[in-house]
């Protein structure tokens, strides 16, 4: 990674360290998201879309799953479910830095936005006592905007590591 981007990374992780948390999933996931990002809650609050400040560079959109119904003795739950899900796409999977989830991210197929073509990335992380299934979707336009390279590079990372499991 250049010097600009991972300026860019850090700085980012900066502002994610002093932001003020928002709740999601009826209380079940809360993320810290940076100066300057904006939210929006789809599918009835289970997801989270969230947009930088210039909105149209990307969509990081991530919805969690509760398994505490079938969790009983089994606290690993989650982690054993996204090492399951990695598995059967022949997938590894990474712990993720600044928390305790694991995960992995994965090139998914290309989509149109606004009659626009655009790239996708999706993946699945634990957390808590459920898992988050995340999707980020950049129009073709700015797919090599330093901005949205930095985010991809580590400021992804460092927002999913401000992740936390809620109560629920």
């Amino acid at each position: 990674m250049n010097r600009k981007l991972a300026g860019l990374s850090l700085a980012l992780w900066t502002l994610v360290a002093f932001a003020q948390p928002v709740e999601f999933a009826n209380g079940g996931a809360r993320i810290s998201l940076p100066a300057g990002y904006r939210h929006e809650l789809e599918d009835g609050g289970r997801t989270i879309a969230i947009r930088p400040a210039q909105r149209s560079l990307f969509t990081f959109r991530l919805t969690y799953h509760s398994l505490a119904q079938y969790a009983g003795g089994q606290p690993d739950i989650a982690e054993h479910f996204i090492r399951s899900v990695a598995e059967k796409k022949g997938r590894g999977v990474n712990r993720i830095r600044g928390g305790d989830s694991i995960g992995f991210i994965e090139r998914a197929g290309d989509s149109t936005v606004n009659g626009e073509p655009a790239r996708n990335m999706q993946g699945a992380l634990s957390l808590g006592k459920g898992y988050v299934i995340l999707t980020l979707t950049v129009p073709e336009q700015y797919a090599q905007r330093p901005e949205v390279r930095a985010f991809v590079g580590g400021g992804m990372e460092s927002l999913l590591g401000s992740l936390r499991a809620g109560e629920t």
